[in-house]
């Protein structure tokens, strides 16, 4: 695959209108390439993995929607990678931050 993504997420310096139309902008590169997901297919009896076309995913925590995505490679080349998952709300980050600073030993 011949697309690196990278993003480095400091949600402190980030207010949530920002991190939303950041958000739309780098939505807008997805599905202007032909970027994948990889998802679970039912086959009669079987589970098996599948590249499928990247899209925006919704999923609810206490009924508020959480949107995201998701990219584990290509379509062009089938090729996969570590997957890369961009979320809209800030304060996930924020969370993962405090859960990264209480597990660290150096602290």
């Amino acid at each position: 695959m011949g697309v690196y993504l990278g993003l480095d997420i400091i949600p402190n310096y980030i207010n949530q209108d920002e991190r939303e139309r950041v958000f739309e902008e780098n939505y807008e590169l997805i599905e202007s390439y032909p970027f994948a997901t990889l998802v679970v297919e039912q086959v009669g009896n079987f589970k098996r993995l599948v590249l499928d076309r990247a899209k925006e995913e919704r999923f609810y925590i206490y009924g508020k929607a959480e949107i995201y995505w998701k990219v584990n490679g290509d379509l062009e080349s089938k090729k996969t990678g570590e997957g890369f998952t961009l979320s809209s709300n800030i304060e996930k980050y924020s969370r993962l931050n405090e859960k990264i600073l209480e597990e660290d030993i150096f602290i």
